[in-house]
């Protein structure tokens, strides 16, 4: 993925065209890579593709206690989270993707999503999954991940402007 004109070439040989709208997933991935790596990423895909939609699932709110708890436990399995202290908040993951090319970003920590974009039967389901003892646990965990979701349409076709965060 660091060599783009490979890659591009790589695209076009199966077929992959930038004039197509592309959607990016991206569940915990990049807080792995530096912010140099992730970033370049994210711009590359957002210039390359005329109308692209990436939908990220990360980690934010590194400073609080649960946060310091996460760095902890995955630092003694000798894994760190590189771009973890460059974009910590919802706000700053949103200036990333901007910066980075996308017109449309965004962002909602999970317990927001839970709360108010999730049905009640969703909602239902998802605590028979869990099985939580604590309803506090339950939100510390989703205060600490986000949802983002950033788009660009240079053909100016509006198929992203009916997306939202919301219901």
């Amino acid at each position: 993925m660091r060599d783009f004109s490979k890659l591009e070439t790589l695209l076009n040989m199966i077929g992959v065209s930038p004039n197509r709208p592309t959607l990016f997933l991206s569940e915990c991935v990049l807080i792995y890579m530096s912010p140099e790596e992730s970033d370049s990423i994210i711009h590359w895909c957002s210039n390359y593709f005329s109308s692209s939609m990436f939908l990220i699932y990360e980690q934010i709110n590194p400073s609080d206690p649960f946060g310091q708890m996460m760095i902890n436990n995955l630092r003694k399995r000798g894994i760190s989270l590189l771009s973890f202290q460059t974009y910590p908040t919802i706000a700053s993951q949103i200036e990333r993707m901007q910066n980075c090319g996308y017109d449309l970003v965004l962002a909602k920590d999970m317990n927001a999503i839970y709360n108010n974009l999730l049905d009640l039967e969703e909602n239902r389901r998802a605590n028979r999954i869990e099985m939580l003892d604590e309803l506090e646990e339950w939100i510390l965990i989703l205060q600490h991940y986000c949802i983002i979701l950033a788009a660009n349409d240079k053909n100016n076709t509006g198929m992203w402007d009916n997306i939202s965060l919301t219901r």
